[in-house]
């Protein structure tokens, strides 16, 4: 039905209906029936809240008046606090429900509704960030919006009950004013994706030294605060060092992680990341536990321990998989999304400890424990904001691993140096168990969400083999079955489809370019570790689908959301990386690979095209598209591992595990058994077997190592080659 016809359904509707019943099912809250637990957690609220549809939308225009838009997601700190501040309200909610139509919108669950409106707020004030709330004209174009509004005036901002009677005021005196508003954004965000130019040599590897005039040399990390992890930057520079042999990208990368694994990002009871930190050191958590920042760093954290063999790096993986594996995972075996930052709306609460409490959990370790992750009768915990804060999160710890030496350790315990780690180890677990009998945990999100499944699945794939650890694949093949057999659907032309988001078997959403971007790099990881070939095809069909409704004929690139979906008032590329990497450049990477491992040069092609749509960017703005950086780095560069021989046979598997034991971001790897054949135009194509042993090849460009039949060997061959990548220049970094 044509949103024309549909419109004038809704108007003859209302014309029909008696005053009092004009507002039908509109006049009451219509989230009951949602899937997202975030829209879930709202649908008790005196506010009569609509879930994003074309019905509300062409309800909302015949009803003249103006939307009000809040979006957000289930573990938003800032959205729990307005929720409870402004939206169970019921002055608030009366104001809002005579004079607004409220629609609510989960951001997981539709990115691109996101990224268009949070490109619209950053247009208008500079900023962003969630909850995000935007006021929309009867086309759902926006013309005035903010994040976080207090109940009332405070620190400078406007209540929230201001804001509506002012916008109110606006759209009944000043429609004018409004509409041009709203026209000169919408041409704002029409162009504001593409930035043509050629993705060159030259400037992937003027890239990294770009990247480290904003990098903290003392604390790791990008800038001071808030401090976000920025995993895709952080592997353009270690990409850089692997290409280059620049010893500083490769100290920036270790710093940061090592900052962050020691700081109070990471939970040193159970492992895992949250989002980000709210201070330069890393010493303030925001404490949402997020699928997608513990995917990133578990693979960034295991190329950094293939490099340095720092155990800290495998004990931060080893301890992040076994959190997500243990406390992330539905029934069916893939991954839900998220866990909050309050537990009883008190942030932390989970989390943080007070001396007090150490001292009871653990008696005399509890002097130990306590210098070594700064524990203190006052407390370091600050809170975001101090209006909100307990008396508890006044005088408690975020547990954060201090710099003292282990020999004063060692002297203020009165043990042995060779004591100190065995006793915090013990004391860590007497935590872990004391937090896990005593404390409620925060909620849980358990919406299953496409592309970030991709990215765990395919950190899953990678940090299995190279750690030894057979049942993390095993957990990424059972998430990978549990996610397609939901999520995907054959449309009228046969093309395998992907849902975006599903919970309890119900699948929601549409279908985004980024969730064939990450499921066809899952799979591309899955068929490298396993040599099965039905891992390949699925990649294919979902770049075939990719590029049959998400293509961009005439310019390029993919847009966001699919052909054949309601479509926004702007169709967005999406082309920015914000926490996880940008849809399109993922799938230029995705392009790139499957062009490596088939041969078939439709694939470079429209990389190549993926990539110039953004190449443009890379004039003065490599911070944002770190992905594109990467795509380029596989499609210009990729080292290509060729092992000719019979998978499970001892001398492939020694070969396999020297390769998973290097870190080679952009490795392509093929096990071909003797007698097939590798794709035309293979710089392996006629390699052979020496002495009728497995044997490996290592090929950049075109440009293929003499054959290695050892794993020290394979070993020493690769490390050569990777810095003998046909795009190397001297550029000035």
């Amino acid at each position: 039905m044509s949103a024309a016809v549909r419109l004038l359904a809704v108007l003859w509707a209302l014309w029909a209906l008696p005053a009092t019943a004009q507002d039908g099912r509109f006049g009451r809250n219509g989230l009951a029936g949602a899937v997202s637990p975030f829209l879930l957690q709202h649908a008790d609220n005196p506010v009569h809240w609509q879930p994003w549809t074309p019905e509300v939308l062409d309800y909302a225009r015949a009803s003249g008046k103006p939307i009000f838009l809040s979006v957000g997601y289930s573990s938003c700190f800032w959205c729990h606090v307005m929720e409870r501040e402004s939206f169970e309200d019921d002055g608030v909610a009366a104001y809002l429900n005579e004079n607004f139509v409220s629609i609510l919108v989960d951001r997981e669950e539709r990115p691109d509704i996101d990224y268009l409106y949070q490109n619209a707020l950053y247009a208008m004030t500079g900023g962003g960030g969630w909850p995000l709330n935007i006021f929309l004209d009867g086309e759902a174009a926006p013309f005035w919006g903010g994040t976080y509004f207090p109940d009332v005036d405070r620190h400078g901002m406007k209540s929230f009950q201001a804001i509506l009677k002012l916008i109110k005021e606006a759209w009944v005196e000043d429609r004018d004013q409004i509409a041009s508003i709203t026209r000169r954004l919408r041409v704002g965000l029409a162009s504001a994706d593409d930035r043509p130019g050629e993705v060159t040599p030259k400037k992937l590897d003027r890239a990294p030294g770009k990247l480290m005039t904003q990098v903290d040399d003392f604390y790791g990390g990008f800038g001071d605060a808030p401090k976000y992890p920025h995993t895709q930057n952080l592997e353009v520079l270690w990409r850089g060092y692997l290409r280059t042999g620049k010893a500083r990208y490769r100290d920036a990368v270790l710093t940061s992680l090592k900052r962050m694994v020691r700081g109070g990002l990471y939970d040193h009871l159970r492992g895992g990341f949250s989002r980000y930190a709210i201070d330069q050191e890393w010493r303030q958590p925001h404490f949402e536990k997020m699928l997608y920042t513990n995917a990133l760093l578990v693979r960034l954290l295991t190329h950094a321990w293939q490099e340095t063999g720092d155990e800290d790096f495998a004990a931060a993986v080893r301890e992040t998989v076994d959190f997500v594996l243990d406390n992330m995972r539905t029934p069916d075996g893939a991954f839900g999304s998220t866990f909050d930052a309050e537990t009883g709306a008190e942030e932390g609460r989970f989390y943080l400890w007070t001396a007090a409490e150490i001292d009871e959990a653990l008696g005399p370790r509890a002097v130990l424990f306590r210098a070594a992750y700064e524990v203190t009768e006052e407390g370091t915990f600050e809170p975001e904001a101090d209006w909100l804060a307990t008396d508890y999160q006044r005088e408690a710890s975020v547990l954060f691993r201090t710099s003292t030496k282990t020999s004063e350790l060692a002297a203020l315990a009165r043990i042995a140096e060779n004591e100190v780690e065995p006793v915090l180890a013990s004391a860590r677990l007497a935590l872990r168990r004391h937090r896990e009998a005593r404390r409620r945990p925060p909620p849980f999100d358990d919406k299953i969400l496409a592309d970030w499944n991709g990215l765990m699945i395919r950190a899953l794939a990678e940090a299995g083999p190279a750690l030894g650890e057979v049942s993390w694949l095993e957990a990424g093949r059972l998430a990978f079955n549990a996610l397609v057999e939901v999520h995907e659907w054959r449309d009228e032309h046969d093309h395998a489809r992907l849902r975006h988001a599903s919970r309890g078997g119900k699948s929601a959403g549409p279908d985004l370019v980024e969730d064939y971007a990450q499921m066809s790099q899952a799979a591309l990881a899955l068929f490298e570790a396993t040599g099965e070939s039905q891992y390949l095809d699925r990649a294919e069909s979902w770049t075939r689908s990719a590029l049959a409704h998400h293509w961009d004929e005439p310019a390029g690139g993919f847009f966001q959301t699919a052909d054949d979906e309601a479509q926004l008032i702007v169709r967005a590329k999406a082309a920015l990386d914000g926490e996880v990497p940008a849809g399109s450049a993922a799938m230029a990477d995705v392009l790139a690979q499957l062009y490596y491992l088939t041969g078939q040069q439709q694939y470079r092609d429209r990389a190549d095209a993926a990539l110039s749509v953004q190449g443009g960017s890379l004039a003065d703005d490599y911070f944002a598209v770190p992905s594109v950086l990467i795509a380029a780095d596989t499609l210009l560069g990729a080292v290509q591992v060729v092992i000719i021989g019979t998978r499970g046979d001892d001398d492939v598997s020694g070969l396999l595990n020297a390769v998973h034991r290097i870190s080679l971001p952009n490795r392509v790897l093929q096990v071909i058994a003797p007698g097939d054949v590798l794709p035309a135009g293979h710089p392996a194509q006629y390699k052979t077997r020496v002495d009728g042993a497995a044997t490996a090849y290592v090929c950049v460009g075109q440009i293929c190592s003499l054959p290695a039949t050892g794993a020290e060997d394979l070993r020493d061959t690769i490390l050569t080659m990777r810095q003998s990548l046909s795009h190397r220049t001297t550029a000035p970094n």
